[in-house]
């Protein structure tokens, strides 16, 4: 999702500036900065999770000159198209699958220019989802994936990028529910694995974007429990992550958790 927002960001730079080159300025004065194409930047990894691949993607979408894969110009509108209207409402977290996905959709006779451009970064186009739920691309860390959680089987909050930031790749991880109809659920999310006692998991409800409930672990090792909550038939979305690995306060660690659900309909 961040690498949607900031590669977006600097695409959209070079689309209205009719300019690859993105400029940022800094320091006293201004007197610092940097600059970087937009369209020739190249990530040392490529892939769904890298804002400099989504910035080339967006604006090769766009501009008229052919080069490497690219052999698509769909200038302005189509792009805006998207943003204005599914990309807004989509019951996924906003990123490149579904901005991709509903691209696709609009512009039938375009699918094959834009799964050349998609599968150059190497981002899997042909079979994409607004879930990217055939993504295969784990950036050399298995955990990563898949995109969402959908099952109880186990996975982790992993900090392997070296950031302190808080927002790299496997430190926060996504979980999809489909409820089929209005109902009580509980969902517990129970730490795991040979970190069990230390794990410390935090984790918030979505349904369309908004924030529905937030839970903060009160200890170490400690299961999080959402406890009989009346909800409509409808996709919920779930952001889980260890609280170490987004904050100063506790050292980072590779966490690993399930996911339980009991429904009563």
């Amino acid at each position: 999702t961040v690498a949607f927002g900031e590669g977006f960001g600097n695409a959209w730079s070079g689309i209205i500036s009719d300019d690859p080159s993105y400029r940022d300025s800094s320091g006293d004065g201004q007197a610092d900065g940097f600059e970087i194409n937009v369209e020739s930047d190249v990530d040392s990894t490529e892939g769904w999770f890298s804002e400099t691949s989504i910035q080339r993607i967006i604006y090769d979408l766009y501009d008229s000159n052919d080069d490497g894969v690219d052999s698509i110009s769909l200038g302005l509108a189509p792009i805006v198209d998207i943003m204005l209207n599914q990309q807004k409402t989509t019951p996924a977290l906003t990123s490149i699958f579904s901005f991709i996905t509903y691209l696709k959709e609009q512009n039938i006779s375009q699918v094959s220019g834009i799964n050349n451009l998609v599968n150059a970064e190497s981002i899997v186009s042909s079979t994409i989802d607004i879930w990217g739920s055939t993504e295969t691309n784990d950036a050399g860390l298995p955990a990563t994936l898949p995109v969402y959680i959908t099952d109880s089987s186990t996975y982790c909050s992993v900090n392997d990028f070296d950031d302190d930031s808080g927002n790299k790749l496997g430190i926060r991880r996504y979980a999809r529910f489909d409820f089929p109809a209005a109902g009580t659920h509980t969902i517990t999310v129970s730490p795991t694995g040979l970190n069990e006692a230390s794990v410390d998991m935090d984790w918030a409800l979505f349904e369309n974007g908004i924030t529905l409930s937030y839970w903060e672990s009160e200890g170490d090792g400690v299961d999080e429990i959402m406890e009989n909550n009346s909800l409509p038939q409808g996709e919920y979305l779930a952001i889980i992550y260890e609280y170490g690995n987004v904050s100063s306060a506790k050292a980072s660690q590779d966490s690993c958790f399930n996911v339980f659900i009991s429904s009563t309909y």
